[in-house]
């Protein structure tokens, strides 16, 4: 059965509101089953591109070495890399802000902070109500995405053609855009691994996302 445009839609909310819950927030002990290698062999998304497959073997292979270790050690390991990379005890050595990545003066709060800001305007979410953080954190970024798709799951035809063209050139315009060099930060100050497979798999699936959104607009 092929999926109508409004299960598409909750689908890619759902993804994207689980990848961004994951970034903004270390994780507790409720999150213990995202670090057993079942729960990523299972992704509900399929790999659509070999950075998505790629990113999901990684996380099989660090959860793997993860569930070897006694109680809690797993848990803490995760947590202590989520600090280091993305709140740092005096700055965070992969810092999830756009601005940082996209300023020549490496500022906080600079002109993508605003532009988001404004994106979140222009689809009438609230994304960034609930995290005292700048707009352009990546993982704000991902749950517009998430809070756009679901509203747009409830529109007539035309609406959903308009939201899914201001996604589409959202995301190439921000997240698609710096979600590499936060990647390769993570990638090169990461003890365990674990976000940067993590950051791995959500350009993958922006890469996905986008060409999903492509071609239903060429449609």
């Amino acid at each position: 059965m092929v999926a109508s445009w409004q299960e598409v839609a909750l689908f890619r909310a759902g993804i994207y509101r689980f990848l961004g819950h994951c970034l903004l927030e270390p994780f507790q002990a409720d999150r213990v089953p995202l670090l057993q290698p079942e729960f990523w062999r299972d992704f509900p998304l399929a790999p659509a591109n070999d950075v998505m497959g790629d990113a999901l073997d990684r996380l099989v292979n660090i959860t793997s070495n993860l569930r070897s270790m006694p109680g809690e050690a797993a848990l803490e390991r995760v947590q202590t890399e989520y600090t280091d990379l993305f709140l740092g005890a005096d700055e965070p050595k992969a810092p999830p802000w756009e601005s940082l990545y996209r300023t020549p003066e490496r500022l906080l709060f600079g002109p993508p902070a605003f532009q988001v800001r404004e994106a979140m305007a222009r689809f009438g979410v609230a994304a960034a109500a609930k995290y005292r953080q700048p707009e352009d954190h990546l993982g704000l970024e991902l749950m517009l995405l998430a809070a756009a798709s679901e509203a747009a799951s409830l529109r007539e035809e035309a609406g959903w053609r308009d939201s899914a063209r201001l996604q589409a050139e959202f995301i190439a315009a921000h997240p698609l855009g710096w979600i590499g060099d936060l990647e390769k930060d993570a990638a090169a100050h990461g003890a365990v691994g674990f976000y940067a497979a993590l950051l791995g798999l959500t350009r993958g699936v922006l890469q996905w996302d986008s060409e999903l959104l492509e071609e239903y607009l060429s449609a």
